[in-house]
């Protein structure tokens, strides 16, 4: 019956089955539960009742097949091994497996039989590994290993194990739509950039920001079956290096500027203008109007409303700059790229005319880039996709209290959030 369990052929016996108690058994003669050493539930959940010890070995025979050659050889010696088995109604299952070790005299070598239930050199069964990657899902390197009683290099290596064969059977030659962008992965300036595709998955994670990346990520797509000059649209925020190094390897690209960005431009200039109207104007009340200024007219309330009038009494200056900025905000509005086209450039010969310094300067910025602002209207892509990912990217390392690697980080995200093929 423990064979059939196992799912072993003919050519392996159990030999032995023990079990080992470490509570009492509840049973007439303990009625009473078994002390707890918590009273949260929660820390019940990994709380080890035993140990069951399987016995098992392969049928001894004269002969057997080398796994190199293939060919018939006797056993040199028998030596055990032990294996984690995935626990069973809170009892640790362990695996003693007593199996053959050949000498091949057509090879030389002298190879040992493998076990079906286990990866060669590995202590645990593929059972246990599967259910390993079905608690990573959800849950931490730290917490699995708690779950499965095990040690958390032991997750790690399982997680190293199938990350690293399963990249070779990723398959980018679908790869025409490319979102970027890079977040925090660890206190400091310490970055790294994530490469998202057309189904809004991770497909590469890079290490730092900039060109450097953008040029990893490139030799990394040809080697997994895609082509650069296949990639049409890259979506990014808008900084100059991803510009350059969309310039230099994605030669057929149209590098879209994302809006939310465009709009968190325009709303840092206007900022920076209220803070220097409030130096220059200290005795005015302009305090307690940042977000009121930032906000949008159909979010206003009445408060925001009042305040929004005594900026144009006492500050005309902010009021102006804060119509221009909703003026841009309703080019970006526009059903299409003509319209925004016209809109824009009444836009900027009003801000050149009428504007501040610092408002001119950002629609000079806007001017010399405009090709980036109306490129949505052709292909409707933002950076709302890579921004949505690196929030679950930050709750990944907030929840397992950061990564100090960052391979085994890049590893954990490929593996929740990526396009790799992974059966478990």
């Amino acid at each position: 019956m423990i064979r059939a369990q196992l799912r072993l052929s003919d050519h392996w016996e159990v030999v032995s089955k023990e079990v080992e108690t470490y509570l009492p058994e509840h049973d007439d003669d303990h009625p009473d539960a078994p002390d707890r050493a918590s009273d949260d539930p929660e820390s019940w959940k990994t709380e080890i009742l035993g140990k069951v010890m399987i016995n098992i070995r392969m049928k001894r025979g004269r002969f057997y097949r080398c796994p190199h050659c293939g060919c018939w050889c006797r056993a040199h010696e028998y030596v055990d091994r032990e294996y984690d088995h995935i626990p069973d109604m809170g009892y640790d299952v362990k695996l003693f497996v007593n199996l053959p070790k050949l000498h091949c005299t057509n090879c030389g070598r002298y190879p040992q039989v493998r076990f079906p239930l286990a990866r060669p050199k590995v202590s645990y069964t593929k059972e246990f590994e599967k259910s390993v990657l079905r608690l990573l899902c959800k849950n931490t390197v730290s917490a699995t290993a708690e779950m499965m009683h095990t040690g958390p290099w032991i997750v790690s290596d399982i997680l190293d194990y199938r990350i690293r064969h399963a990249i070779p059977e990723q398959d980018l030659s679908h790869v025409t739509v490319l979102f970027v962008d890079e977040t925090q992965r660890r206190k400091g300036h310490e970055y790294m950039t994530v490469f998202s595709d057309n189904n809004h998955e991770v497909i590469f994670i890079a290490e730092g920001k900039g060109v450097g990346a953008m040029e990893r990520f490139c030799d990394y797509l040809r080697i997994q079956g895609g082509d650069p000059d296949n990639i049409w649209v890259v979506s990014a925020d808008m900084s100059s290096t991803y510009e350059s190094g969309v310039e230099r390897y994605f030669r057929n690209a149209t590098l879209v500027w994302d809006r939310f960005h465009l709009v968190q431009a325009i709303n840092n200039t206007l900022n920076d203008i209220r803070k220097r109207c409030l130096k220059r104007r200290k005795g005015e009340r302009l305090r307690n109007v940042k977000y009121t200024v930032l906000k949008r007219p159909e979010n206003m309330s009445e408060y925001d409303n009042e305040k929004l009038s005594n900026i144009r009494l006492n500050n005309p200056e902010l009021a102006l700059a804060y119509d221009m900025k909703e003026e841009f905000c309703e080019v970006l509005e526009c059903a299409d790229m003509y319209e925004a086209q016209e809109a824009f450039e009444e836009w900027y010969a009003w801000v050149r005319i009428q504007g501040c310094q610092e408002m001119r300067e950002r629609a000079d910025r806007f001017k010399l880039k405009i090709d980036r602002i109306l490129a949505w209207f052709d292909h409707r892509v933002n950076n709302g996709v890579a921004e949505g990912i690196n929030s679950k990217i930050q709750k990944t390392k907030d929840a397992a209290y950061g990564y100090p690697n960052l391979d085994h980080f890049a590893s954990m995200c490929m593996f929740r959030f990526g396009n790799l093929v992974i059966a478990f």
